[in-house]
Parts: C-alpha cells; structure tokens; sequence
C-alpha cells in the first residue's frame, strides 16, 4: 500500500518522503508519524472539498499549526510537539475514517469530527487510545455497529455519534468511564434493559444519555442507581413502562420519554404524538 501513490497511504509516504529528502537533517519519529497519520486522513477525505485546509500538506510548516490540529503538547525527548487535539468539525470532509488516524497514539485526547460528511465504520483502534476522552463524529453518514471495545477505553468520557446511520445493538455500557453519551437519531436496535447498570459493583457515572429517535425495544431502562445523571432522552422508540427513579433525583435536568407508552410522572418533556 505505502508504495502505491493512487491510495491515500501511499500519496501521504510519498510526500514523507519528498519532505525527508529536502529537509537538511533527520526527521525525527514522532514528527514523522504525526504527519503520516495526519496527511492519511487527509487525503482519505477528499482533501479538495476541505472548507479550511490551512497548512496542510504544506511541508514548511509544523503540523501543531495545521488548521483544525488545535492543541499539541512537549512531550518528545527530540523536542516535537505531540498532537493531542484534532479539531475538523463542519470542514466538508468526504470519504471514510482512516485507522492510520490511531497512529498518533496515546497521546491524542480529543478528536472532533463532527457534521462532515463522513462515511464507512468507526475504526475500532480508536478504542486502544488510552488517553483519549472525547470522540465527536455527530452529524455524518457513519454505518455498521458501535465498536463493542468502547467499553474498554480507558478515559473516553464523551462519545457523541449522533445523527448517522448506525444499525445494531448498543455495547453494555454499564461497565465503562463514559459520562456523556448521545447516539440520538440513528437506527440502533435491541433492549436497554442492563446495558447502563451493572451487576457488580461498579458504579455508573453517566452524567448525559441522549438515546432519542431509534428502534429500541422492552422497557425504559431503571437508573435508579445513577445518581450522577442530569440529562436522559429517549423518545421516539418503541419502549413502554414506568419511570420511577427521577422522583430522588436532585440533580436531574433533562427527561424526556413517549409518555403515551411510558408512564412518566417526573418527566420534564413528553412527547405525546409519538406512538409505538
């Protein structure tokens, strides 16, 4: 692949190695795959159509002031800024979701891909990026499943994929660091029932679960034990049932479900025209 100039990884090595040879000293590694996972994604996602591609693909410049790479931090023994935020929300990118993306590492924290028009799957090694804490790629045309490994990732805290085209069922999130979850508007299907409280004793530390506009099945999922939750959004499903926890709820903001099917005496919202 890195020796075939018609795919984006081997248009991305080429133009390493064109930087490699006009520069007057050696590259330094991390610098060199930094800018290779970065100019994968680039020219993955129809690079033409960016809105803003500001610095890229220009070998001159470092790539911490690359449009849309917001924050890098000193973390290389050779003295090169680690990408730790990249930024390219509401940028016009086309294409798919490279897993060279995951070659920037552990050192990557955010990553904002928000309403683009992205399509394929969700590359499942963004779940082996232990510091990462949020993922954004809400408002695309995103298919397949979740990744079942999120509930794996060390500090993700914020997993927004909502208003994609997502199919399946949903991981058993109860196990994991998440805080912030939307998946609203796509078409996930199955029960909630277990899914975000666990047997163990482990404690759940959901502070916002937004799961409107899907096809899940059975009853309104209990959170009695997830004192932390401030939003819940569920409407626009096909789940019947009581609601019960909100009443000790303090801290509780935001709780909407189909009160035509879910008997809800706490709710903030109801959507009373949407029938099962």
């Amino acid at each position: 692949v890195l020796v075939d100039d018609s795919v984006p990884q081997g248009q991305a090595f080429l133009e390493l190695l064109l930087d490699e040879q006009a520069a007057s000293q050696r590259t330094p590694p991390l610098r060199v795959e930094q800018r290779y996972a970065l100019q994968v994604l680039y020219r993955s996602t129809s690079p033409e159509e960016w809105t803003n591609s500001a610095g890229w693909n220009t070998a001159e410049l470092d790539e911490c002031s690359w449009n849309g790479v917001e924050t890098c931090t000193f973390t290389d023994e050779e003295g090169v800024m680690a990408v730790s935020s990249v930024a390219l929300e509401s940028n016009n990118l086309m294409g798919t979701i490279p897993t060279e993306l995951c070659i920037l590492g552990n050192n990557l924290q955010q990553l904002n891909l928000a309403q683009n028009l992205l399509q394929g799957d969700v590359p499942e090694c963004l779940c082996d990026l232990e510091n990462l804490e949020t993922f954004n790629a809400a408002g695309n045309a995103l298919g397949g499943t979740i990744p079942n490994c999120v509930v794996e990732a060390a500090n993700l805290a914020t997993l927004d994929l909502a208003n994609n085209q997502m199919t399946g069922t949903i991981p058993p999130f109860a196990v994991t660091s998440l805080k912030n979850i939307n998946i609203s508007n796509n078409q996930l299907t199955g029960k909630l029932d277990g899914l975000f409280v666990a047997a163990s004793n482990f404690e759940p530390v959901f502070v916002e679960l937004h799961l409107d506009n899907n096809q899940f099945i059975g009853t309104v999922p209990d959170l009695s034990e997830v004192l932390s939750l401030t939003h819940f959004t569920v409407t626009e499903n096909q789940l019947t049932g009581e609601l019960t926890f909100c009443r000790g709820f303090s801290a509780l903001e935001q709780l909407e479900v189909d009160c035509l099917e879910v008997d809800c005496a706490c709710c903030t919202n109801c959507d009373d025209n949407y029938v099962v």
